[in-house]
């Protein structure tokens, strides 16, 4: 009789504890507006005048879609955030952890050097061999960035970066952040755990890869520096049913216009919101707020614009800023302040490095 107890006993405790797991699980947006206010909070505490977000990891692999785009979308929040502190670009900050020689030689063990020199010994691979060698290189480069980190700033003026670590958990991701001191130092000082609820779109993106930013070796005991490209030649913005693709961005005179493919895979209605709708420059540090949006016949110079949309029908969509004191040969990050059918479904398209004309 105790031992059947004592069976209940376990099976209640187990049981609750995953209705408490079940319950702390949230969505993309409302999970990633925790995390930035959480971050912003202990960041400001710690008089942080700079931060910079790394590209999350995903089951152990490096230079997966879903962290890029969960890293990605926690830059933006914190750019939106009340934030004492400014964030750096993301691909500066990619590029930067991923080919910037430290001032001091760090040592990179003989199986790395392997490693990261066979990501880049193609002849005779079949294309799913190539991909597997990029993965493993891309594991191989974030194990090195603490060492990197400690052995100097590898992005001057960024006093902290951002880590997360994302694991499938079933239903659900567990999505660990870490924030390290940008020093020699390398401390955290701060971070967070959440649980985020895995949709059908979230799945979608643990399949395949973004292009890799790697170190090539030279054979002794530092890093090299190169890089590949970082970015399709369209520059493109997914989220559920809304896809965003850049046509051309045209400066003339103090105005930058840019016109957008907006596509919907149903048909529903669109709204492009004022507020958080901008433009920084090249070196992310000048922020350009919109002064005019136009979808399709539909356009204001103020609140929102609102378009029914057809689905699988390309609409086009144009920006117009006003007031812009320099000249523009390209755009870091293009962010648009969006929602679909209801306003607690706004989120921000964010469209990186687009060339200006």
């Amino acid at each position: 009789m105790r031992y059947l107890m004592f069976v209940i006993l376990i099976w209640l405790l187990t049981s609750a504890s995953f209705n408490v797991l079940a319950q702390e699980a949230m969505f993309l947006n409302e999970a990633m507006e925790k995390i930035a206010s959480t971050l912003t909070n202990q960041l400001n505490a710690r008089g942080i005048q700079q931060a910079g977000v790394a590209d999350f990891s995903y089951q152990g692999r490096a230079n997966t879609r879903i962290g890029k785009q969960m890293a990605d979308e926690l830059s933006v929040r914190l750019t939106m955030s009340a934030a004492r502190f400014v964030m750096t670009n993301r691909e500066v900050v990619r590029k930067a952890l991923s080919t910037s020689p430290p001032k001091k030689q760090v040592i990179i063990p003989s199986s790395t050097t392997s490693t990261l020199q066979q990501a880049f010994d193609n002849e005779g691979k079949t294309e799913e061999e190539k991909q597997q060698d990029q993965i493993n290189a891309g594991i191989e480069v974030v194990s090195l960035i603490p060492s990197l980190l400690k052995n100097g700033k590898l992005l001057k003026g960024t006093d902290a970066v951002i880590y997360g670590k994302i694991e499938d958990r079933g239903d659900y991701f567990n999505l660990i952040i870490e924030v390290t001191e940008n020093s020699k130092r390398a401390a955290n000082i701060g971070g967070t755990i959440i649980n985020i609820i895995k949709t059908k779109d979230l799945e979608e993106l643990t399949a395949g890869q973004v292009q890799a930013v790697l170190p090539i070796p030279n054979g002794g005991n530092t890093t090299d520096a190169t890089s590949t490209p970082l970015s399709e030649d369209t520059p493109k913005f997914k989220h559920q049913y809304l896809q965003f693709e850049v046509i051309s961005c045209i400066q003339t005179g103090r105005e930058v216009e840019c016109k957008l493919n907006i596509i919907a895979s149903q048909d529903l209605n669109y709204n492009a919101w004022f507020s958080n709708t901008r433009f920084f420059n090249a070196k992310g540090n000048t922020e350009y707020p919109i002064a005019e949006i136009r979808l399709a016949d539909i356009s204001s110079t103020s609140y929102r614009v609102e378009k029914s949309l057809v689905k699988n029908t390309p609409m086009i969509a144009i920006l117009r800023f006003i007031d812009v004191e320099e000249t523009v040969t390209q755009i870091a990050r293009l962010d648009i302040n969006s929602s679909y059918c209801c306003e607690y479904q706004q989120f921000i398209a964010a469209l990186y490095n687009i060339s200006v004309q």
